[in-house]
């Protein structure tokens, strides 16, 4: 499966505001912060726009840190991290595992963990969230012909 392209990713999630008159214009920001980095993606490597992608999603969304998934048929695997605690090991992940072990959820479907605390990093004896740091998550799932492509985690 390709990779989704990144700059296509960060103007998706760019044009999904909330009409609230102050997350329409952080939204409007980000967009604009998008619009510059599409600008200049001819003169980036695919890992700096990945990189600075994740910056302005981190930036404009207060995340401490982010880590970019990608599924590959039966595994999930780390593409990238941005000030994130959270590190899993390894840095594969078995697909029917992802994310937390919550087989009953859509992997087509964000969720939103207000207290994360309790989730596990990884399978088996792994330390939870709240071992290493975090206390809120945010799952959104990347699609490519709605089936999962990977996902972002902030």
């Amino acid at each position: 499966m390709t990779p989704p392209d990144p700059i296509e990713l960060l103007r998706h999630l760019a044009q999904q505001p909330d009409t609230s008159g102050e997350s329409l214009q952080a939204a409007e920001e980000l967009n604009t912060d998008v619009k510059l980095l599409a600008a200049r993606s001819d003169e980036l490597t695919t890992n700096e726009i990945l990189d600075q992608g994740i910056g302005l999603i981190t930036h404009h969304s207060g995340a401490n840190g982010a880590v970019l998934f990608r599924h590959d048929g039966d595994v999930v695997r780390v593409v990238r991290r941005l000030r994130s605690t959270w590190s899993p090991r390894p840095e594969e992940l078995p697909a029917d595992w992802f994310p937390w072990s919550l087989g009953n959820i859509s992997p087509t479907r964000f969720l939103f963990f207000a207290d994360s605390r309790s989730l596990p990093t990884g399978p088996g004896a792994a330390p939870s969230l709240g071992d290493i740091g975090v206390q809120s998550c945010v799952h959104l799932p990347i699609l490519e012909r709605s089936q999962p492509a990977g996902a972002l985690q902030l």
